[in-house]
């Protein structure tokens, strides 16, 4: 069944697909940009529910040829651009990367890929900007929906009393709090599973329900239907300039207004000469055009120029061309993948086949490279391979670093070395303390490791956001364990300083840290207070191939950075506790070293690995002695 074409739509489309575009670049004001995905699903609901309506009603829908001509639509250009950026990764990506690009494949190509990003996202997975494919999850998820939604129309519109209108509405609130509730315990699947996002598709399918039986909305005059146009249009802007101020609402709350604006538009547009005229601006059109090789090709691109150019990465004008490179490379999918397929002449049958084969191939291609080293390594050198493979973590990281989750006690914090002889000491940190704290125990203390991830250690009459509050609860708690806990010697403080502050400045984050440092001193206990770890420019997978061309292993030292232990130093030291610079174990002025002895001393961009941990807890120690 075609569909009577709407230029306003394509306009609507281009809205969508732009802000997402200049989000994954970089670009200023454009951080929630991100929310261009949900209009995306209100469309895609809109359209796919009004092809099959029409279908059944008249008499002609066929469940294979809807798949058909979801596959010559979508699966052209879709396994092109997988292909091609796979291909590319395997020839110029670290081999930690070409892995992950693989695994973003693999995953695509099988329609997960929303379930695999669900899993792997967090503050150990790999950054965004890192991850060629991570873009598909939105694709995984409309596919998902094509499986299930069409088959369950038509069976619902055989049940002639029962109301499509009203099981929509029902569903759309369900899955709605679904969302809500995931964002308080699990924002990743909010984000990226279909459980949370359905609610957005749903209001499009019930926008095109209710637009089959209205001729004309309300009998309402046309200057009525202009300012509702209008009105959907605010709703999508409040919407994105929302998402950019803050993120502690989450995409569900942050949807509903582009959501709402969307199925505005999409219902009264038709009416609406002024506002299609709007809509239907050429450039506008132009891009709604190619919208869907746009929003395939940018995150390739984007990450691409970051690996092969990062030192341009900083000038905004280089991510402007970066953005009409992915627009030129779009444009060309688009009249040369896109369009010949989609008028292609293949049966149903012969369609799906071929779309089904296709996929499968690359999936096997796919886990080719993801299970086999030798393959996703190939371009690699032997010292690189040597070096990445020295790249150890805790074995006990798993079992005593959980992260933050609500519910985590401190009386469940792990007690690493049996012996206490040489002291007890409770660490008290984030994802930085936990190597660090085994290799302290190997050295002989007793250590009790009370590490949490995403938060910083300032108590919880202090804090704003909900999330905070919780933090400073837990870290409250902890205070109140160690003041019981009579046998232990020494409280050492270790945080990432400074990157989740929550808008408190340098200064409050220290003081308030540090009354609790000095009440643990008050209280006959010694405290040592690390100062932050420095930080790499690139994960160390990334930089050491590029450091290789130089044969130099060191970064240069961040000039902010410094500033940032010195003004820490000083806060600390103000208070009468001790405080340990982890620049000046680590950094000369030289720089700051990658690999020391062939070993890498940094499992990410900011984590040490075993490795470094092991010459900070030298350090430590004879700071301890110095201290006891």
């Amino acid at each position: 069944m075609v569909l009577q074409y709407r230029a306003d739509i394509d306009g609507l489309r281009a809205i969508a697909v732009v802000p997402v575009v200049l989000f994954h670049a970089g670009l200023p004001w454009f951080s929630g940009g991100y929310v261009g995905v949900d209009i995306f699903f209100v469309i895609s609901g809109f359209l796919i529910t009004t092809v099959i309506r029409r279908g059944i009603g008249s008499g002609r829908f066929s469940i294979l040829s809807f798949y058909a001509g979801r596959a010559r639509r979508l699966f052209p250009a879709y396994i092109f651009v997988l292909f091609i950026t796979l291909m590319l990764a395997w020839g110029v990506s670290p081999p930690f990367l070409v892995r992950e690009a693989a695994a973003g494949a693999l995953s695509s190509s099988f329609f997960v890929s929303n379930i695999y990003y669900a899993a792997t996202s967090g503050y150990f997975g790999i950054e965004t900007h890192q991850l060629h494919l991570v873009h598909m999850w939105s694709l995984a998820v409309e596919e998902q929906f094509y499986l299930v939604f069409p088959i369950g129309l038509l069976a619902v519109s055989r049940v002639p009393k029962v109301s499509i209108k009203w099981l929509l509405i029902f569903f759309i609130v369900v899955s709605f709090g679904i969302a809500c509730l995931l964002n308080r315990v699990y924002p990743s699947a909010t984000y990226y599973l279909i459980f949370g996002r359905a609610w957005e598709l749903l209001v499009g399918a019930l926008v095109a329900v209710i637009a089959e039986t209205t001729s004309r909305p309300l009998n309402r005059g046309r200057l009525y239907i202009d300012l509702m146009v209008l009105g959907g249009l605010l709703l999508i802007l409040v919407g994105f300039i929302a998402a950019s101020i803050t993120s502690e609402y989450g995409p569900a709350v942050f949807g509903v207004m582009p959501v709402l604006g969307t199925a505005v538009i999409l219902f009264y547009g038709r009416y609406s000469i002024r506002s299609s005229r709007l809509l239907s601006f050429r450039p506008l059109v132009f891009v709604g055009l190619i919208s869907y090789s746009l929003y395939l090709w940018h995150q390739p691109v984007v990450v691409f120029s970051r690996e092969l150019i990062p030192e341009f990465w900083a000038y905004y004008w280089f991510r402007i061309l970066v953005v009409v490179c992915s627009v030129v490379i779009a444009w060309s999918t688009w009249r040369l993948v896109e369009n010949p397929f989609r008028r292609g002449r293949s049966s149903p049958k012969a369609t799906v086949f071929m779309g089904v084969a296709s996929l499968i191939s690359l999936a096997a291609l796919s886990a080719a490279l993801y299970f086999m080293p030798a393959l996703y390594n190939y371009f690699a050198s032997d010292n690189y391979l040597k070096i990445t493979e020295s790249v150890e973590v805790s074995p006990l990281r798993e079992k005593c670093h959980r992260g933050y989750r609500k519910g985590i006690q401190p009386r469940d914090a792990c007690t690493l070395g049996g012996s206490s002889e040489k002291g007890r000491i409770a660490l008290v940190g984030d994802s930085h303390v936990v190597e660090l704290a085994y290799q302290l125990s190997g050295l002989g203390y007793s250590v009790k490791q009370y590490s949490f991830g995403g938060c910083l250690p300032v108590a919880s009459e202090s804090r704003t956001e909900a999330r905070s509050k919780q933090c400073g609860a837990y870290h409250d708690a902890v205070l109140g364990e160690i003041d019981n806990d009579h046998s232990i010697n020494l409280v050492m403080f270790a945080f990432r300083w400074g990157y989740y502050t929550d808008g408190l400045s340098l200064a409050d984050a220290a003081r308030h840290v540090l009354e609790s440092a000095a009440a643990l001193k008050a209280q006959g206990m010694d405290v040592l207070v690390l100062g932050p770890i420095p930080e790499l420019s690139a994960d160390i997978r990334r930089l050491v191939p590029r450091e290789f061309a130089y044969n130099d292993y060191r970064q240069p030292v961040n000039p902010e950075s410094i500033a940032f232990d010195a003004a820490f130093r000083g806060f600390v030291t103000d208070v009468g506790v001790g405080y340990l610079s982890v620049f000046s174990v680590l950094c000369d002025v030289t720089g700051c070293p990658v690999v020391m002895d062939g070993q890498a001393i940094y499992y990410d961009d900011n984590h040490l690995s075993l490795a470094g941990a092991s010459i900070l807890a030298q350090s430590v120690q004879d700071k301890i002695g110095s201290i006891l």
